[in-house]
């Protein structure tokens, strides 16, 4: 029988489909793994030997980060000693950036970044029962509002908290944020009022100028006039965005004797910004000693070129452990998945990556489509 330009097209996208069909996630999302911008400055008899011990140096502050970034604060102490045999293991590569070395005074300076071998750090998290997350989450957007005797500002001249953000050093590991420009374009779009007010469509136009997949709302509100002593703030967050489930929090600050309204609010957004991580890492905290689920899904997919758009997004998963391929047809396949924590979990870390997972009650049973 003579081949068609449909049947070549399903010979072929069978193929690759079924090349990949079965997936050990074990890879996945393991830029996490890569800590940036290690500083060090190292002194020793000679330059050569400082340089060796500011390596040494960056290989053990870098994992540290890399642990505080994967697991939650109440969890850290759990951690054992780690030899230095131990961490040269745990240690895949490295590079080296702005080096300098004093001629004669022993003395090394770079900035270093060290990517870790994921399979050991995972290792050692699950033997010492430390449940980890490793779902980033997409880019938030902050807006910062102050509130003083009936008076809310965001765009406006004075705002110090929004100022105080400006001032922070946004870092992008599991939670990326950005902090908008504060220009006429951006106040066009939302003003102070429409955004304590919550409006949805406001607070999406002024994400999406950003490229960002919702908001953090923070609002600081000042007990006293701003260059007043004994000044008290509170700070009331809130989240909206997909995948944060209202997530919100508040806390509370008192000046200390000679302590400025701006060294208050540096505090406080710092602050802020780790309690943001925070509750992003107890939402999406796996226990890996919990043991793996199975759903089988079926996946929508228009042809060959979506299907490697999807395979390369579940990749990136690294709550699936794997997956395998149980049907196919041109217009959907059914796939196997083995994953680790809950199904909501799951529908939240594919969420990230633009993958939709849904039950349909009519057809009962799970589906999985790209969010467009």
């Amino acid at each position: 029988m003579p081949s068609t330009p449909c049947r070549r097209f399903f010979l072929h996208f069978f193929c690759v489909f079924t090349l990949f069909a079965l997936f050990n996630a074990a890879q996945a999302n393991d830029s996490l793994y890569e800590v940036r911008r290690i500083s060090v400055d190292e002194t020793a008899k000679t330059e050569v030997a400082a340089k060796e011990k500011g390596l040494a140096v960056a290989k053990r502050r870098g994992l540290q980060r890399l642990l505080e970034i994967l697991t939650l604060r109440q969890d850290r102490g759990k951690l054992p000693k780690i030899s230095d045999q131990q961490l040269e293991q745990m240690v895949y590569g490295l590079s080296v950036a702005d080096e300098k070395m004093s001629r004669g005074q022993g003395r090394y300076l770079a900035s270093i970044t060290i990517k870790y071998r994921p399979d050991l750090i995972r290792a050692l998290l699950q033997q010492n029962a430390i449940p980890f997350v490793e779902t980033q989450s997409k880019r938030l957007l902050i807006l910062p509002v102050m509130r003083h005797a009936g008076t809310a500002l965001l765009w406006e001249e004075g705002n110090a908290w929004f100022q105080a953000w400006a001032r922070e050093r946004l870092k992008g590991d599991l939670v990326p944020v950005a902090l908008p420009w504060g220009d006429l374009g951006d106040v066009s779009v939302i003003n102070v009022r429409e955004a304590l007010a919550g409006d949805q469509e406001k607070l999406m136009a002024i994400a999406g100028k950003y490229n960002a997949d919702g908001v953090v709302l923070t609002v600081a509100s000042l007990e006293k006039a701003p260059l007043s002593s004994d000044q008290g703030i509170r700070i009331e967050t809130r989240v909206m965005a997909p995948g944060w489930d209202g997530v919100n929090f508040k806390s509370d600050y008192r000046s200390q004797e000679g302590q400025t309204l701006e060294q208050i609010l540096a505090v406080a957004s710092r602050n802020t910004l780790s309690e943001l991580v925070e509750s992003w890492k107890r939402g999406n905290l796996v226990d890996h000693s919990a043991g793996r689920r199975n759903l089988v899904v079926t996946v929508n997919v228009s042809g060959l070129q979506e299907w490697v758009s999807i395979r390369k997004k579940l990749e990136q998963q690294s709550t699936i452990d794997r997956y395998s391929l149980e049907s196919l047809s041109v217009k959907e396949a059914v796939v196997s998945m083995d994953y680790i924590g809950t199904t909501e979990q799951l529908r939240t870390a594919l969420a990230q990556n633009d993958l939709r997972l849904d039950y349909d009650l009519a057809k009962q049973y799970w589906v999985l489509t790209v969010n467009r």
